[in-house]
């Protein structure tokens, strides 16, 4: 038996950043959902609007209209948006500086392994892997101060089993050793076993891949954060974690308040903008289902003389044909928000083979 660890702690790791983006981002709205959709905040006194999704999208004079080698928008709208100019470089859509030294990881193990071999055909190995593989990361493009936290390597629970035992019958064994009729029928028989338990994969929710959160989310109002009971269920392919406690409006409800119709809510607002709201959630929250894997073979030898030897082997892949599903749906405003439609499993496959050496 042995037990060991493995750390590894790496610095100065590259990522790409959009720096177009960093001017823009103490002006994104702090709010968890979109702004109001407001045209009565938008007045003579206040021009531009009265919430930071408005004031960005507030248009102004565009300076490069008619300037020499500008292409596109830039060179022929009369107007830009605050927002575009906000951005570092605005006469480019977008700048990214390509391998910033500022990202880090540390990745943490402790094994434990069981192996043994006997002289009576028995032979199996047995892993036991306790891990986290956290990185630094950004939430919101554009920024630098990165965010420690998940990675998609980051399987905290890792157990495999290999086994394998040559049946007791049969030519050199202990039992039914003489005979060729005899070895034919009994003898050279050998069962393999494969096993695998394996930590699901995290579940990203949005990404930080333009100015602002990328598509976050919302807890719901009152309730704990992430303190909660989530219920995550990742085998439940109909409610895999307790949708009820995210904010799951499309901005229905305020709209019903302007208009002065039934089902008036001014906290329903709609989800936050993967532009103009700035991120706080997480990346990765909850886990998708766990491997749970049992492959076989049982292997058979027939001798004919002391040169020619035929070996057949039946073979099983997901023996107990287990499902492994997919992630669940993680957009809140969609119909099928925490369903399960997919599967990264395959099915139970049988194969078989000869082979003859001699």
């Amino acid at each position: 038996m042995d037990i060991g660890y493995i750390g590894a702690h790496q610095v100065h790791l590259s990522y790409s950043n959009l720096v177009s983006s960093a001017p823009v981002l103490p002006y994104l709205s702090r709010s968890p959902r979109a702004d109001p959709s407001n045209p009565a905040f938008i007045n003579s006194t206040h021009p531009c609007g009265q919430t930071p999704t408005q004031n960005l999208q507030c248009t102004i004079n565009n300076p490069f209209k008619g300037l020499p080698n500008m292409t596109g928008t830039y060179a022929t709208g009369a107007t830009l948006t605050k927002y575009q100019m906000l951005q570092a470089a605005p006469e480019f859509s977008s700048v990214t500086q390509g391998l910033v030294s500022g990202s880090s990881a540390t990745y943490n193990e402790l094994i434990a392994r069981l192996h043994l071999r006997s002289q009576s055909g028995l032979t199996f190995n047995a892993n036991y892997e306790y891990s986290r593989n956290l990185i630094a990361q950004q939430l919101n493009a554009g920024e630098t101060q990165l965010q420690y936290q998940e990675s998609t390597s980051d399987y905290p629970h890792h157990f495999s089993f290999t086994g394998s035992y040559q049946l007791p019958f049969g030519r050199n064994q202990r039992f039914l050793t003489h005979g060729n009729l005899v070895d034919a029928l009994v003898g050279g028989f050998q069962v393999n076993a494969i096993y695998q338990f394996l930590s699901g994969t995290p579940i990203q929710w949005g990404q930080s891949s333009g100015p602002g959160n990328g598509a976050a989310f919302d807890f719901a109002t009152g309730s704990k954060g992430y303190n909660q009971d989530f219920q995550v269920h990742p085998r439940n392919i109909t409610h895999a974690f307790n949708t009820s406690a995210f904010y799951t409006g499309t901005g229905a409800g305020y709209q019903n308040c302007l208009n002065n119709k039934p089902g008036c809510d001014p906290t329903d607002t709609g989800q936050p903008s993967g532009t103009y709201n700035y991120r706080t959630a997480p990346l990765y929250f909850f886990r998708s289902d766990f491997t749970n894997n049992l492959d076989a073979s049982v292997i058979k030898n027939f001798h004919f003389g002391e040169r020619f030897r035929l070996e057949y082997r039946f073979e099983a892949f997901n023996v107990l044909n287990h499902t492994q599903f997919a992630a669940p749906n993680v957009s809140p405003s969609s119909s099928a928000f925490g369903t399960i439609t997919g599967i990264s499993s395959v099915n139970r496959t049988l194969q078989q083979g000869l082979r003859l050496s001699f």
